[in-house]
């Protein structure tokens, strides 16, 4: 198992893991989605985590670390959701059903999910460290919704145009979308774009084809 700084991976786990350390992603996460990136300090979050300054250092190394886990942190919330939403489907209609539910989701009240992807995909233009982790969750997205197609394809609920990585990767390019385009206009009312993009979805999880 890698080591960094002559820590384990295993300990930097255990230690992202702990009551303190999730309470600190759970604080910048919140920062991130009120102050943006760049307003997100130590000295800031700390005491909304009921700890101390210094101990951030020791339970996450750096700032870009501590981010690197809030993006983990949602994209697992997010996975969990699709595991537990597009499995059942029995249909085309039910599965856009599902994905529907799962853009309801990240368009919460309170902005947060679409907020915190924007700041972090504006930090990762410009940061190593968060674009690497931002490569491997977005391709860990991509790569299992991919697989619940191609399930979804042999069970013969649906049938795609193409390959199920290609319309893993449009599907979720029109969510985050509509997603980000609430985040930049709060005010802008998205039903109309996604009714738009069931009717796009509809074209690329087409019904399945009739047994012969």
């Amino acid at each position: 198992m890698g080591r960094e700084n002559g820590l384990s991976a295993a300990e930097r786990e255990r230690r992202v893991a702990s009551p303190a350390g999730q309470r600190l992603v759970a604080a910048a996460r919140e920062s991130v989605r009120r102050r943006g990136v760049a307003g997100t300090t130590f000295d800031r979050i700390a005491p909304e985590a009921d700890v101390s300054r210094g101990s951030i250092a020791w339970y996450f190394g750096t700032k870009d670390r501590l981010l690197a886990e809030v993006m983990r942190a949602d994209s697992d919330r997010r996975l969990a959701r699709m595991r537990e939403k597009l499995p059942p489907a029995r249909s085309s209609e039910e599965l856009i059903a599902a994905f529907g539910e799962l853009l309801d989701d990240f368009l919460d009240g309170a902005g947060g999910p679409q907020v915190v992807l924007g700041e972090m995909a504006s930090v990762a233009l410009r940061n190593e460290e968060i674009r690497a982790a931002q490569v491997e969750l977005r391709r860990r997205w991509r790569s299992e919704l991919a697989a619940m197609l191609e399930r979804k394809v042999e069970e013969g609920v649906i049938a795609l145009p193409g390959s199920p990585e290609a319309a893993a990767a449009l599907l979720t390019a029109l969510a985050e979308g509509i997603a980000i385009e609430t985040a930049c206009d709060p005010d802008w009312n998205p039903r109309e774009a996604i009714a738009q993009a069931a009717i796009a979805a509809r074209s690329v999880i087409g019904k399945a084809a009739a047994p012969a």
